[in-house]
C-alpha cells in the first residue's frame, strides 16, 4: 500500500499544504505556453494548482494517488483526471507541456 492510498494521510497532506500553491510560477509558463496549450499536472495532490493552470490551459491532473483523484473529483466531477505513476509515464496521449 502506497502512503497515500491512506485516506487520513491524504487530509494530512491537504491540510499541511493549505495555503501554498504555484501561482509564482504562471508568469513563467505564459512566456512559453500559448493560451490554451495542454498541459499535463504530475502529483496534482489536492488540485490546488490544477485550478490555477486550468484558467488558462487545458489541463489533466494526474496522481499516483486515486485518492487525491476522488478527492478532486467530488468537487470538479468534469475534471480530466488520470491515475499515473510519473516514474513510468504509461500514457498515449501527448501534451505541449508537462
Amino acid at each position: 500500500m502506497d502512503y497515500y492510498d491512506d485516506a487520513a494521510n491524504v487530509e494530512a497532506y491537504i491540510e499541511m499544504a493549505a495555503g501554498y500553491d504555484g501561482r509564482q510560477l504562471m508568469p513563467i509558463l505564459r512566456e512559453h505556453l500559448k493560451p490554451g496549450s495542454s498541459v499535463l499536472e504530475l502529483g496534482m495532490g489536492p488540485g490546488v494548482d490544477l485550478e490555477l493552470l486550468a484558467k488558462e490551459y487545458r489541463i489533466t491532473g494526474s496522481d499516483q494517488s486515486a485518492r487525491f483523484l476522488e478527492h478532486y473529483r467530488r468537487n470538479h466531477p468534469e475534471a480530466d483526471l488520470m491515475v499515473l505513476d510519473a516514474r513510468l509515464m504509461n500514457i498515449e496521449r501527448s501534451f505541449d507541456c508537462i
